[in-house]
């Protein structure tokens, strides 16, 4: 997969170095500055992260921008609704500074899978090929969540990545479109799939 779908963390996390109080009343507090932090200029900037990584997945697969496109305020949305999980995140895991990046991926490919931001432009072209089109959303959550692990896994020089096969690939499009899941099962996925990455490299 290529590099330029990985992506750094801290625009979609949530941590300003503040170390977690002990009581529920600091507690409290701590979470309300988090949500201070889910300002107007960081889910701008955190959705045009993600639109970044769309137009590269697009060049990438030379898919027709005739056929697809995105909706911009679906992906604010998808942002704002992934911000809200990391706050609750936060609130029961108060030793967790700053989200993995698991949980990144497995978050942010379950909000876009279940809103959609992308769409078919011809509806008449379900005619032709739908599976292609009915999961495109699916394929690009999928892309969103290998970029992160693997931009971890160059940021600690591990020297592999995950590449996914195609059985793989289309056994989780299917389930993830077809299947109920939930952003804490995605993360559980993605953190088994960069183990098994580090355990290949090792018995190299």
């Amino acid at each position: 997969m290529s590099k330029k779908f990985e992506y750094d963390e801290k625009d979609f996390c949530l941590d300003d170095g503040i170390p977690l109080g002990e009581k529920d009343q600091e507690k409290m507090a701590e979470i309300e500055h988090r949500r201070s932090l889910v300002t107007t200029k960081k889910i701008e900037k955190t959705t045009r992260v993600l639109l970044d990584v769309y137009f590269d997945f697009i060049e990438t697969f030379k898919i027709d921008t005739d056929v697809f496109k995105i909706d911009e305020f679906i992906v604010k949305d998808i942002v704002r609704h992934y911000f809200r999980d990391v706050e609750r995140i936060h609130y029961f895991h108060k030793e967790t500074p700053c989200i993995d990046c698991h949980k990144i991926a497995g978050y942010l490919s379950y909000w876009i899978a279940k809103l959609k931001p992308i769409s078919v432009r011809k509806s008449e072209l379900y005619l032709t090929n739908p599976m292609d089109l009915k999961t495109i959303n699916e394929m690009f959550a999928l892309i969103v969540a290998i970029g992160r692990v693997n931009a971890n896994l160059e940021s600690k020089s591990i020297g592999k990545r995950i590449e996914c096969e195609s059985s793989f690939i289309k056994s989780f499009v299917y389930n993830l479109r077809y299947r109920q899941t939930s952003g804490d099962n995605l993360s559980m996925t993605f953190y088994f799939l960069e183990k098994s990455a580090v355990r290949e490299m090792a018995a190299v």
